[in-house]
């Protein structure tokens, strides 16, 4: 291989790493990844057994009846719990599978924080600071900050620049 290949191909590997589509969102897709493995929300994590949440937190006051969703072909179905202000997605590869945490979201009155301790109420230098820049998703406004992306991450809705709401999960459409 010629020096100018060499050099040419050094360069087309750095170009691809910064500028790669989608700009920020290349270094959060791995972050996202590990998004899915490493954080919490409580004391529930994506990919928990169906026994474990309720082992965690009881059985829900509610269950939606499992749905096919067109966008990734899972089954799934919401578990709701007004009084820890928390919704668990569950979603499972087929309609007999053992369905898994797929999302999860809170609201008041929920107590609960993420792994890096921002819960309901905290500013946004707060959520900043846990969660750096180079963590977020472009697709991030003034009410609304996505860590990872909107295929895999965590969001945080601002109402008077606080946390309103923790949603974990893929957002997009």
């Amino acid at each position: 291989m010629t020096k100018r290949v060499r050099m040419t191909s050094v360069y087309l590997a750095l170009l691809t790493l910064f500028v790669a589509p989608g700009g920020s969102s290349a270094v959060a897709e791995g972050a996202a990844d590990r998004l899915w493995t490493e954080e919490f929300l409580g004391p529930l994590q994506f990919g928990m057994s169906a026994a474990a949440v309720q082992q965690a937190i009881g059985s829900p006051a509610s269950k939606s009846k499992p749905q096919l969703e067109q966008a990734s072909g899972d089954w799934t179905s919401t578990w709701s719990y007004p009084a820890l202000g928390a919704e668990v997605g569950m979603s499972a590869r087929s309609k007999s599978a053992r369905p898994t945490v797929g999302s999860l979201v809170v609201h008041e009155p929920s107590a609960w924080v993420t792994s890096r301790k921002v819960g309901l109420g905290a500013s946004r230098s707060t959520v900043t600071r846990a969660y750096p820049k180079k963590l977020w998703d472009e697709s991030s406004t003034e009410e609304r900050l996505v860590v990872g992306t909107v295929y895999g991450g965590i969001t945080f809705t601002f109402v008077n620049k606080k946390v309103s709401e923790i949603f974990f999960g893929a957002s997009a459409e």
